[in-house]
C-alpha cells in the first residue's frame, strides 16, 4: 500500500491562489490523518520557513519529516504536492520528484477577478504561481481537484489527462452545527441581538465585498433599526475596507468589520446569522462557503463554478460584479424568513457531500492509481521546468 508524503513547500507564497491551495491542502491532510492514517508518512516542509503555526491546524502526532527522513522511506511512495512549488523549494524536491509517484492539487480559477489577476502579467507573483501550478499538473501522475470545475480547469488549462484527475471536496476542521455554547465575549460586543448577515471578507475579494456593502446599504438605509452586516475574517487574513469611510454615520454603524476571528467565534456567527453571503471565491477555493454550511448557516453566493456543487439553486446565486444582482438576492434574504429557512436546509443537503470520509477515499484512490501507473521520470534540468 502506498504511503504519502504531503509536500507543504511554498508556504511563504502570498496571494489568493496560494491561500486557497493551502486551505484545501490542510483539509486533505486532516482527512487522511483521521481516516486513512496507514497511508500517511508525514509532511515535508520547506526548512527555510517557520511552520510552527501548522501544529495548531494539523492532527497531533503527524510527523514533519526532514529531507533525510523522507529519503529513508521505502517504496511505494506517493508525494502529494499540496502547495505551489517555485524556485528553491522545487529544487530541493528534485530527488523526491524523481523517485516518487506525484499527486498535484488543482483549484478552480473560473472567477472573473482571479482569472484577470492571473493573466495580467507574467511578472505578477500570482501569475507565476499559476504557471508553476499548471506545470506541476502536467507532470503529475494523478491530480486532485477540489471540485468538478477544478477538474475541468486541470484538464483544460493544465492539460492533465482526464483519467488522472480525481475530485475530492475540501472539508472543514470540525462541523459543529449542533454545538450549544454561549456568545463568545468578543462577539457580545458587536450588538448581535437582532438580525444580522455575515459575509466573509479578505483583501483578495475586496471588490466583491464592496458590492455586497453597497447592495446592503441601499436596502437598509431607509429602515430604522434594521439588520447589521458583519464582514468577518479569520486570523491571519488581512482586510482594509477603505470604502466604508464614504458611508454616512447611521449606515456605517450597521456594517461591522470583525477580522482576526477564532474558529469558535466564526462558528457562533455562522450558526446565529440570518444568512451568509459569499461574494468572492479566493483563488477558486469554496472554503468559506463550506465552512458556513458546516456550521449550520444558510448560504447565498456568487455565481461561481466552484460553488455549483454546494449551491445549485439559481435563486440563491448572484453575479458578484453587479450590485443590482446582489441587491435582488439580498433583498429577498432580508424580507422573506421562509426563504432563509429553506436556504439553511438546502445548504445542509448540499454540504452532505463534503465529508472527510469521502475526501479520504478519493485521495486514497488517487494515491493507489498514481503509485500503480507511475513511469520512472528523468530529473528536471532546472526549477523552471517544474
Amino acid at each position: 500500500m502506498p504511503r504519502a508524503v504531503f509536500g507543504l513547500q511554498g508556504l511563504q507564497q502570498q496571494g489568493s491562489l496560494a491561500d486557497a491551495t493551502l486551505d484545501a491542502s490542510l483539509s486533505f491532510v486532516r482527512a487522511m490523518a483521521k481516516h486513512r492514517r496507514d497511508m500517511v508518512a508525514g509532511l515535508s516542509v520547506d526548512p527555510a520557513v517557520d511552520a510552527s503555526w501548522l501544529t495548531e491546524l494539523l492532527p497531533s502526532g503527524l510527523p514533519i519529516l526532514s529531507t533525510g527522513e523522507v529519503e529513508a522511506i521505502d517504496d511505494p511512495l506517493v508525494f502529494h504536492a499540496l502547495s505551489l512549488l517555485a524556485g528553491r523549494s522545487a529544487q530541493q524536491l528534485w530527488p523526491l520528484w524523481a523517485r516518487a509517484a506525484t499527486v498535484a492539487l488543482a483549484v478552480s480559477v473560473h472567477d472573473d477577478l482571479t482569472r484577470q489577476a492571473l493573466e495580467s502579467s507574467s511578472d505578477d507573483p500570482e501569475s507565476r504561481l499559476s504557471q508553476s501550478r499548471h506545470r506541476l499538473i502536467r507532470r503529475a501522475d494523478a491530480v486532485i481537484a477540489t471540485s468538478h470545475a477544478g477538474a475541468l480547469d486541470a484538464i483544460g488549462c493544465g492539460r492533465a489527462h482526464p483519467e488522472k484527475v480525481f475530485v475530492a471536496h475540501e472539508t472543514v476542521n470540525s462541523p459543529c452545527a449542533t454545538v450549544t455554547e454561549g456568545v463568545p465575549p468578543r462577539i457580545a460586543g458587536f450588538n448581535t441581538a437582532g438580525d444580522f448577515v455575515v459575509s466573509p471578507a479578505c483583501a483578495s475579494s475586496s471588490m466583491h465585498t464592496e458590492n455586497i456593502v453597497r447592495a446592503f446599504t441601499a436596502i437598509t438605509s431607509q429602515v430604522p433599526g434594521g439588520p447589521q452586516l458583519l464582514l468577518v475574517g479569520k486570523k491571519g487574513r488581512s482586510f482594509d475596507p477603505k470604502y466604508l469611510a464614504d458611508l454616512d454615520t447611521g449606515t456605517r454603524r450597521r456594517v461591522i468589520v470583525a477580522t482576526g476571528l477564532a474558529e469558535r467565534e466564526l462558528r457562533w456567527l455562522y450558526r446565529s446569522c440570518l444568512i451568509t453571503v459569499i461574494g468572492g471565491v479566493e483563488g477558486g477555493s469554496a472554503a468559506a462557503a463550506i465552512e458556513a454550511a458546516a456550521y449550520g448557516s444558510g448560504v447565498v453566493a456568487a455565481d461561481h463554478d466552484a460553488l455549483l456543487e454546494l449551491i445549485p439553486e439559481p435563486d440563491a446565486r448572484f453575479y458578484p460584479m453587479s450590485v443590482e444582482s446582489i441587491t435582488s438576492v439580498l433583498r429577498r434574504c432580508l424580507t422573506d424568513r421562509e426563504f432563509c429557512r429553506a436556504r439553511r436546509e438546502e445548504t445542509a443537503r448540499g454540504f452532505a457531500h463534503y465529508s472527510e470520509e469521502g475526501a479520504a477515499e478519493a485521495l486514497a484512490l488517487a494515491y493507489r492509481r498514481a503509485a500503480a501507473g507511475r513511469p520512472r521520470r528523468r530529473l528536471p534540468n532546472s526549477a523552471a521546468s517544474l
